[in-house]
């Protein structure tokens, strides 16, 4: 089994960045995948994309797919003015309302895309998580997740955005990580497939890595009107007992 992780873009298929995990005696093996490899440029299509990352799931045996992006509208009825209840718990800098109504505006291209692929990844056999207990392997599963809580859950200091982020605080993030998990790249790294390894960190349980654990955000998705709301974040966390430290980063 293994762990497909992507940090979703919709503007252009070379800023999406995915990581696929698999574990090995003592250290995780991390594999990047770019979408220009497998012919896919220009814009994202929901369609094209769902069946690219159905179709690495198959080959790679992966189970479980993390998604950088919403997976549901906001449900009227959760108390909050204009956020869905993960978002507000996380403080994400994007909120998803009401359907087609998203802050910031310029943001709502991004959050439909990724409601739709996450209904995309339902057709293809990947369902959103709806319970703790559908976290088992074998489960097919597609979960959102958010990079930069990751981190925090990991007690890490956030990468900041692409743009602002220099090569050396690339060096350093990955360095710092390895720290907490030990693993093996084939490379370093961009911006979008680190985000992508942290938050696919969560996963690991799943592998047998009892050093780390998961803590959900948000609440249960569900169906209204049409259209799916709400929804959890899935996060890592570092299991009581397991100090940081003990691992490092090597590229293979």
């Amino acid at each position: 089994m293994t762990i497909l992780s992507v940090d979703l873009a919709s503007n252009r298929y070379r800023d999406i960045g995915v990581a696929i995990l698999s574990r090995r005696e003592g250290f995780v093996a991390v594999e990047f995948v770019e979408a220009g490899a497998s012919g896919l440029r220009g814009r994202p299509q929901v369609e094209d994309v769902a069946s690219w990352l159905a179709d690495m799931a198959g080959n790679h045996e992966a189970d479980v797919m993390f998604i950088d992006g919403p997976q549901g509208w906001k449900d009227p009825s959760n108390g909050l003015v204009h956020a869905r209840r993960c978002e507000w718990e996380l403080a994400t800098p994007g909120k998803t309302g009401l359907p087609g109504f998203v802050k910031p505006g310029s943001w709502t291209r991004m959050a439909a895309f990724s409601i739709e692929l996450f209904d995309a990844l339902t057709v293809r056999g990947f369902p959103r998580l709806e319970d703790a207990n559908d976290l088992q392997p074998g489960r097919t599963l597609a979960i959102e997740s958010f990079p930069t809580s990751a981190w925090r859950s990991l007690r890490l200091m956030p990468l900041p955005g692409k743009s602002r982020t220099s090569t050396s605080e690339l060096t350093t993030s990955i360095a710092t990580l390895g720290r907490v998990v030990p693993f093996i790249l084939p490379r370093p790294p961009s911006h979008d497939e680190l985000q992508a390894l942290v938050a696919s960190l969560a996963g690991l349980p799943l592998l047998g890595d009892l050093s780390i654990g998961w803590k959900f955000c948000g609440s249960r998705p569900t169906r209204l009107l049409g259209t799916w709301r709400e929804g959890f974040i899935v996060n890592p966390v570092i299991n009581p007992g397991v100090a940081s430290g003990e691992g490092s980063s090597s590229l293979g």
